[in-house]
């Protein structure tokens, strides 16, 4: 079994290169895999999820526009009724 701290690793390392990065902070985006990885999301899930175009949709959904995000604002999105599929572990198939 992978340690959270391992799995945080995984995922900010699988993301490095994702398109929205640069938009966060960078407390922000591991910040969000922490809330993701509680939620009971693996690796592979996480990745896919932040590396999607639901990342860029939580920008575009921000309540104000800035020249950083944070983990709150793609927790804002996640947990809001904007997303149409579900955002649950057992419901993953693809993001």
């Amino acid at each position: 079994m992978t340690s959270d701290t391992a799995l945080l690793h995984i995922c900010d390392e699988g993301t490095v290169d994702a398109y929205s990065r640069g938009h966060f902070t960078d407390s922000g985006w591991r910040k969000a895999i922490r809330e993701f990885i509680s939620r009971g999301f693996n690796d592979k899930q996480i990745i896919e999820l932040m590396m999607s175009k639901h990342i860029r949709w939580a920008i575009d959904t921000a309540p104000r526009q800035k020249s950083r995000y944070t983990s709150t604002d793609i927790l804002r999105y996640f947990d809001s009724s904007s997303p149409k599929e579900k955002f649950t572990p057992d419901d993953y198939d693809s993001f």
